[in-house]
């Protein structure tokens, strides 16, 4: 009888703990009342990520067509509601911005900013004068949103900064597990790669943005900003001699600075890949632009901005690329900072909100052959450039990506002083590479090779 009592104890007490907390996650994962549709209920620990996959598009899709524009799953414990559709999306960002433009709180984040308030930050300083003018150099002189500066391919401090980006790019599934699942930032090591992440921008803004960042401040002079660095330190000096609140801060524009960096980095190196890709699988519209770069400009100099409004087919093809690869299927995250009443559902505080920019770039209401790559969408009838509503591969309302003017600017004089200099073919005649995508914290073309053949 001792011997029985002695292992019902411990059995009674598991028993009763494993109830605990399943009604504890029951709670806390239960549908709120109003809240949008979704997948079945979710399971412990899990969430619904179970019924995802590295692609989850498709799955998405399918929920779409199921529960509507609205829908919503759990990530381990985090909710996320996706909004699809233009005219939802719009809704959110734009009319009910002040609901929907807050950051949501992830661990990488929140722990590179110190728990500290950055939001509008870039946008509030870039957004009106004081950065007119940002990023209308020449290519080559401006490798970054934040500031002038130039490396060398061998530079050093440039390589270990790329090396470093690679490294926590990679991460960024791991970084997205402890977001999820909180208690696995106590795991012991460093097996989801996140604590080296937080190595990395420290290493970062130690090497590369922090001096940029001090030059800027030790010759700052009032008048023209030329660049974002100049123009966040006029914004912040102004406020100081004000006496408004502010969160403009050295240490938010460090942080700031480097997410225009890294941002710059990944995204507009992915979108000049995908024209490569595209440029082999569509030889016509590669050769169009050539032929209207050979009218406009010649051989004789480079691209310049200038050149742009004569280069039309060259835009259109680039705007093109930018819509049928959607780098950015979900663009940047957004979260509510309360309660709120959208569309007929709740959306609780704190929910994560992804806009699924794939439903607005290949909806075929909008565009009639989504899957099909065709710069002439672009051309009106009268030869110009048109830019629809639903182009909106940078995200749209407050927390739009803050680089769309100067990747525009970069995309532009890249690809086409490339297509003026090379002839991009398959190293085998036609067989060029494949279309398929590999997802990451961008939408990229695998891994290809090109023969890049110079113009005679």
């Amino acid at each position: 009888m001792a011997l029985l009592t002695s292992l019902l104890e411990p059995t009674t007490l598991l028993l009763g703990s494993v109830l605990a907390l399943s009604l504890l996650w029951l709670k806390a994962t239960r549908r709120p009342r109003g809240l949008p549709p979704g997948p079945g209920p979710a399971l412990p620990l899990l969430g619904h990520l179970h019924l995802l996959e590295k692609d989850i598009r498709p799955v998405i899709e399918k929920w779409r067509r199921q529960y509507g524009d609205i829908i919503s799953f759990y990530m381990g414990s985090q909710l996320v509601v996706v909004l699809n559709g233009y005219d939802v999306i719009k809704d959110a960002f734009v009319k009910h911005a002040d609901a929907f433009s807050d950051r949501p709180h992830m661990f990488i984040t929140d722990e590179i900013s110190k728990g500290k308030v950055v939001e509008g930050t870039a946008q509030g300083v870039a957004g009106g004068s004081a950065g007119a003018g940002i990023g209308q150099k020449r290519a080559g002189r401006e490798d970054s949103g934040g500031g002038r500066s130039r490396f060398e391919y061998d530079d050093p401090t440039f390589t270990s900064y790329l090396r470093r980006v690679d490294q926590n790019v990679e991460a960024l599934t791991g970084a997205g597990l402890v977001t999820c699942f909180p208690w696995m930032r106590y795991l012991p090591g460093d097996l989801l790669k996140f604590k080296r992440t937080l190595t990395n921008v420290d290493a970062v803004n130690e090497e590369l943005i922090k001096p940029r960042v001090r030059d800027h401040f030790n010759s700052f002079t009032d008048g023209e900003a030329s660049d974002f660095i100049y123009a966040y330190i006029r914004e912040m000096r102004k406020r100081e001699d004000s006496a408004q609140a502010t969160t403009l801060d050295d240490e938010n524009l460090i942080t700031t600075v480097g997410d225009l960096f890294v941002a710059g980095t990944e995204s507009t190196s992915t979108a000049i890949s995908w024209a490569v890709v595209l440029l082999e699988n569509y030889p016509d519209a590669q050769e169009k632009c050539f032929q209207e770069i050979q009218r406009v400009i010649g051989t004789a100099r480079p691209p310049s901005m200038r050149d742009k409004p004569d280069l039309t087919y060259v835009e259109a093809t680039i705007m093109e690329v930018l819509r049928w690869a959607n780098i950015a299927i979900f663009a940047l995250q957004h979260a509510v900072p309360y309660d709120v009443s959208f569309r007929g559902y709740t959306i609780p505080k704190e929910a994560m909100i992804m806009p699924n920019l794939e439903s607005v770039l290949q909806d075929e209401q909008t565009w009639g052959d989504p899957l099909v790559f065709r710069p002439d969408r672009f051309i009106g009838p009268d030869g110009k450039l048109t830019r629809p509503d639903e182009f909106i591969p940078f995200g749209i309302g407050r927390r739009a990506c803050l680089g769309e003017p100067l990747a525009r600017m970069e995309l532009f004089l890249y690809i086409s002083t490339m297509i003026q200099q090379f002839q991009f073919l398959p190293p085998e005649p036609g067989q060029p590479p494949s279309l398929e995508r590999q997802f990451g914290s961008v939408c990229s073309p695998k891994p290809f090779k090109v023969r890049a053949v110079p113009r005679d």
